[in-house]
């Protein structure tokens, strides 16, 4: 584990695993529940999912984000660094697998 997390780093990872984030074009927040310091997927999905059209293409963190997909359904996204914020302070989670601690 701490290599990998030594591999995001020199990555210039910017979340963390845990970490809330939001998509920065569709508006969806979900957690980071794993990482890799480049795009590990095939090169035909790489090609539905249009990362050569990303800045950084491949050659960037890209992360697993549980995230709601309908009531009671949840969905795993593989997205890359570029398109994830963080929420914005002021908007809780649409998640409802987030629970905040009193």
């Amino acid at each position: 584990a701490e290599a990998r997390a030594e591999a995001l780093a020199r990555a210039g990872g910017a979340f963390a695993l845990g970490q809330v984030v939001a998509h920065a074009h569709d508006g969806w927040t979900g957690v980071v529940c794993g990482y890799d310091p480049q795009c590990c997927e095939s090169p035909e999905w790489r090609e539905r999912a249009g990362v050569a059209a990303l800045k950084r293409g491949v050659q960037q963190p890209f992360y697993q984000i549980l995230a709601e997909a309908g009531p009671g359904e949840f969905t795993v996204a593989y997205c890359a660094q570029e398109v994830l914020a963080p929420p914005p302070v002021s908007a809780p989670a649409s998640n409802s697998v987030i629970t905040p601690r009193p």
